[in-house]
């Protein structure tokens, strides 16, 4: 768990930064075999717009009557309260562990392994089952399951049936069809992986729930302890990353193998032109257009190409826009802006959902009297 001076949330958004300027200069090897043929699929984006608005306009948000400063862009910095705010959750947090050791509620014994601070095993994956039998639809724990069974393999939980309820748990969600990828390739089932990934590239959306996780352990957080709002966030937003994603197993699958027989390259590259339309996070749009990237390379595609880098271009620079960052670092100081980027990043997608936080942090911030910052007040 995250317990040094600085919040979780800043770490997040440096190795957040440093990712998508990684991923934007990821070098690609062009691979000197014969050319293949694939015949690209038309997918329509759903629109957004209408219900982040409509969740924009019901949120109690925007304070009614500030006093402006200068109309402009000004966001107020709390850099430096990120940098040096003291952590002192240590021992509420332990606290709170013990609590949840105490507990018989489902809710509570998935919480304690979520935050789990030690490697995870096949004890946890069988933990996790044994949760699964009390909540066959919950979501979270599902998918934990799918992440455990690609690096803690058991054949009597990881098999046919166990994969067959993501249809019930959540069918049109196609990030659990990619963790089942994961799992085939793990075992180096290439037929189950081409199949898996072709189910996944029929759904409609890709979410990892991060978001979900994050809302649900800082509820648990609220329920049974005593930590104030900012120290919850902390904790919910500094769970790694690694444990709701199974992008990075597929993303080395694609890049080692795209060319290699047809059945991968036309499964790989729908992959990407699907997994750019259905996630509603960043991450993996960009590993998508990185994948669409290295095929357009292969085939010299020149438009194609310049079509992507100016996405991805365009990505990288709203992330590291200094509006973006100094929204992000306000959202552990303000509740009411943590709970609309929940909201929002819940109901619709991260992207819409920073651009809608920024505009409430650029009116919050032409108040005089508005300094969430604690170190400042």
């Amino acid at each position: 768990m995250f317990r040094n001076k600085k919040l979780a949330v800043y770490s997040l958004l440096f190795c957040l930064i440093s990712l998508l300027t990684y991923l934007l200069f990821f070098p690609t090897k062009k691979v000197n075999i014969q050319k293949t043929s694939v015949i690209e699929s038309k997918y329509v984006q759903e629109k957004t717009s209408a219900k982040i608005v409509d969740l924009a306009n019901k949120s109690n948000s925007s304070p009614s009557s500030p006093e402006k400063l200068a109309d402009s862009d000004y966001i107020v910095d709390c850099t430096e309260s990120i940098e040096l705010a003291e952590d002192n959750t240590s021992q509420q947090f332990s606290d709170y562990l013990l609590t949840l050791n105490k507990s018989n509620k489902t809710e509570d014994q998935l919480a304690q392994l979520i935050q789990s601070p030690r490697s995870e095993t096949k004890n946890d994956l069988t933990a996790y089952f044994d949760l699964f039998k009390e909540e066959p639809r919950n979501k979270l724990i599902y998918s934990r399951i799918l992440k455990l069974c690609i690096s803690q393999f058991d054949e009597n939980l990881c098999n046919e049936k166990l994969y067959d309820q993501a249809f019930q748990v959540d069918k049109a969600n196609a990030m659990l069809w990619h963790s089942i990828a994961a799992i085939k390739l793990k075992k180096e089932d290439i037929d189950g992986v081409v199949s898996a990934l072709n189910e996944a590239n029929s759904k409609k959306n890709y979410d990892n729930y991060y978001f979900q996780h994050v809302n649900f352990i800082e509820q648990n957080l609220k329920a049974n302890s005593y930590l104030n709002f900012r120290e919850r966030m902390s904790i919910s937003t500094g769970i790694k990353s690694e444990k709701f994603s199974s992008l990075s197993p597929i993303m080395d699958f694609c890049k080692k193998n795209y060319f290699s027989q047809i059945e991968i390259t036309d499964v790989c590259y729908q992959t990407a032109k699907q997994l750019e339309l259905q996630s509603n996070t960043e991450i993996p749009r960009l590993v998508a257009l990185i994948l669409q990237r290295t095929y357009h390379e292969f085939y010299q595609n020149n438009q194609a190409i310049d079509n992507i880098e100016n996405k991805i271009k365009k990505l990288v620079s709203f992330v590291k826009s200094s509006n973006y960052q100094n929204t992000y670092m306000l959202i552990p100081f303000d509740e009411r802006l943590a709970r609309n980027w929940l909201a929002l990043s819940l109901n619709s997608n991260e992207n819409d959902a920073m651009e809608l936080l920024i505009q409430d942090a650029i009116f919050y911030s032409r108040d005089r009297n508005y300094n969430p910052c604690p170190i400042n007040n």
